[in-house]
């Protein structure tokens, strides 16, 4: 029998699930991402034959993104996961642009882009592990990406990182798996709404700082080899 991208059988159920944290101060902003979700499915399914999105509240923010994320992988299984911000939404042809992944990848990400300049100017495309090592969180990988369910299980986030544990899931998973940047965006991050807050926020943080602290340890073993 033939096979399809990602290894699947043609024909083959592909089941997907959409996880999003919700902290503090997001409540309102989560609205417009799982509508982008909706719109998404109804543009274009790709290979998918089921969606079924996560939200997982912690508006207290006493679990923190990566618990939450966590929490949300191990609450229903599939075949992908499409890790989606709060405050980010999902591009309306997402999942038809997925299909363009190598059918090894194991992680698909895509451009870097806001909702105020759109795919930034430095956006890196092509991108590979050396790139990733050169320019670290500018304008590399983001939040909203597909990962494979086995990835997404073996490589849990750190749950006590409260800032960096995007990048520190990405090295730790880009490390062990095939994984792919497309030229597409997949997500538009919003500028133009409010950082979470509470305990664990990003309000009152410097993400590249933390990223790049993160991304370090990294790139003196790439050193050392």
């Amino acid at each position: 029998a033939g096979r399809a991208h990602h290894g699947r059988l043609r024909g083959a159920p592909m089941r997907l699930s959409v996880v999003t944290p919700v902290g503090p101060g997001h409540e309102r902003t989560v609205e417009d991402a799982v509508q982008s979700v909706m719109h998404a499915w109804e543009s274009g399914r790709g290979a998918f034959t089921s969606l079924r999105h996560e939200v997982i509240l912690d508006t207290d923010g006493a679990l923190g993104r990566s618990a939450a994320r966590n929490k949300g992988i191990r609450s229903h299984p599939a075949d992908w996961y499409f890790l989606l911000d709060a405050d980010d939404l999902l591009m309306p042809l997402a999942f038809d642009v997925f299909e363009k992944a190598d059918m090894d990848a194991a992680l698909v990400f895509g451009a870097v882009c806001t909702d105020t300049h759109g795919i930034i100017r430095e956006n890196v495309c092509p991108l590979d592990w050396d790139g990733l090592m050169r320019f670290g969180a500018r304008g590399t990988l983001s939040m909203g990406c597909f990962v494979r369910a086995d990835v997404a299980h073996a490589v849990p986030f750190a749950e006590t990182l409260d800032a960096g544990e995007d990048f520190d899931f990405y090295l730790r998973a880009c490390s062990m798996f095939p994984w792919e940047k497309l030229a597409e965006p997949l997500v538009t991050i919003r500028t133009r709404v409010p950082s979470a807050t509470g305990p664990r926020g990003y309000e009152s943080l410097d993400w590249r700082t933390a990223c790049d602290r993160v991304i370090n340890p990294w790139r003196c073993r790439e050193v050392e080899a």
